[in-house]
């Protein structure tokens, strides 16, 4: 598909290009039409001079005869041939290799009248006139003067190199003063996509640069910022709702889990208490949604800060291991941790840990019993420096078409993985916070064969334990 300076390049490339080269086809033409006219000249002004001697001779013995016309100048016509023909169209003397007329294409008119054509001898374009001859006030004979042409072409090849030349760097030049001015046309307008480029749900405070001359691409871009006002507004309004109604929702949802574990406690029948546990389950699911909707809408609302510190990473992830243990035990997963080295990073701890819980509740979630899920922290080798967290399971896995959209907000994927539990904002949060802390999450899966999170967290040259 070609960009729109491609076209205008194209386009003013391809109008140029026919004027230029109609201009030199109509020049050329009027250049050959001026050659000929002057060959044509000197022709007639040679078959005046030997129609006059002939009538001058008409009356000597021999009449007619070739040699009286040798005497005359030919008057720059070199190699210049003559033959006499009665009105019959018969010859009465012609010189060597003058035999044209099945090739001689005359107009038709009474012989009186002067008449020229062109024609060839021995592929070499020859220029004829034909001329009437009067003795005694009347037509009696006709003759026929050919000229070759090539003084004519000799005159016309300086132009026809000067066009050949000319023409493509014209072109060339058109060419590049098209792609100049379409640079310079679309400066501000490229200026304005890188921009727009940047902009996203949590950019949305940054607007285009607009050119000072008030032109379409002004008009385009202001129309451009007022549109993005409004998403900007929109957004913002969704957002402070979101997080009020979170926010909200906190208190009346923790009073209730406080009553419900009460009546737990005290209750007597036990179907009544199984269906408050139920209860009280479900709080938690809902707790827990409310709360992870109010971290994204910090998260967008630029109102979550990172809480920097040195951080132990093989530490935090014996201690994220050690933490769901228990729920990997009462499944029958069995948990695998592999430590390459210890590392210490800056960044904040809380959200990091959020980050390993979840990944390694995921795994256990979607991992059958009697299957394994192993955690795993690696150094890369190369520059930058990365610590890798691996943290694979074998459960049924996310097909290929599913990898795009896994961490995206309540996306639950296939039915075999969202029969369980889950809000589906756990991955969102948990990418965001790695690109918080300059990193990112890499899935690798397949369905029927497991999944694999990598967590890829920059590492400096100071970050080893014990390195000042």
């Amino acid at each position: 598909m070609l960009s729109i300076k491609a076209k205008i390049v194209i386009a003013y490339t391809f109008v140029f290009g026919a004027l230029l080269t109609g201009f030199a086809m109509l020049t050329y033409a009027a250049a050959y039409d001026n050659e000929v006219a002057k060959l044509d000249a000197r022709l007639e002004s040679h078959a005046d001079k030997i129609a006059t001697e002939l009538e001058e001779d008409s009356h000597e013995p021999g009449f007619p005869s070739r040699t009286a016309l040798d005497s005359i100048q030919t008057g720059g016509l070199p190699a210049v041939k003559v033959r006499l023909l009665t009105l019959d169209r018969n010859v009465v003397f012609a010189d060597p290799g003058f035999s044209l007329e099945s090739d001689v294409k005359w107009k038709k008119g009474t012989v009186s009248n002067a008449q020229k054509s062109t024609a060839k001898i021995a592929r070499k374009k020859i220029r004829i006139m034909q001329w009437p001859v009067e003795i005694d006030d009347k037509i009696q004979y006709l003759v026929q003067i050919a000229a070759p042409m090539h003084d004519v072409e000799d005159n016309l090849e300086p132009m026809r190199v000067l066009f050949l030349v000319l023409i493509p760097v014209g072109l060339m030049l058109s060419g590049g003063a098209a792609y100049l001015i379409s640079v310079l046309a679309f400066r501000p307008m490229m200026r304005m996509v890188k921009t727009a480029e940047t902009i996203s749900a949590t950019t949305l405070d940054a607007r285009l640069d607009l050119p000072n001359v008030k032109d379409e691409v002004h008009l385009l871009g202001r129309a451009l910022n007022e549109m993005i006002d409004r998403i900007d507004g929109a957004i913002k309004s969704q957002r402070q709702f979101v997080a009020d109604a979170s926010h909200e929702l906190r208190t009346p949802l923790t009073i209730m889990k406080s009553e419900l574990e009460f009546a737990h406690r005290t209750a007597k029948r036990s179907k009544l208490k199984e269906t408050i546990g139920t209860s009280v389950a479900e709080l938690d699911h809902l707790s827990s949604l409310v709360n992870d909707l109010l971290t994204l809408a910090r998260l967008d609302g630029a109102q979550l800060k990172l809480e920097i510190a040195p951080i132990r990473l093989d530490e935090m992830l014996v201690e994220c291991v050690q933490a769901v243990s228990g729920v990997a035990k009462r499944k029958g997963v069995a948990l695998k941790l592999f430590i390459e080295e210890a590392v210490e990073i800056r960044g904040d701890q809380k959200k990091l840990m959020s980050v390993f819980l979840n990944l390694l509740d995921n795994a256990i979630k979607y991992s059958s019993k009697n299957k394994k899920v192993s955690a795993t922290l690696t150094i890369s080798r190369g520059e930058p420096r990365k610590a890798l967290i691996v943290i694979k399971d074998n459960g049924p896995g996310i097909p290929q078409s599913e990898h795009a959209r896994v961490f995206t907000r309540f996306y639950r994927g296939s039915q075999s993985r969202s029969q369980t539990e889950g809000s589906g904002l756990g991955l969102a949060i948990a990418q965001r916070f790695v690109e918080l802390h300059g990193g990112q999450i890499v899935l690798q899966s397949a369905e029927g064969r497991g999944s694999t999170f990598t967590v890829e967290l920059p590492v400096s040259d100071d970050s080893r334990p014990g390195v000042s």
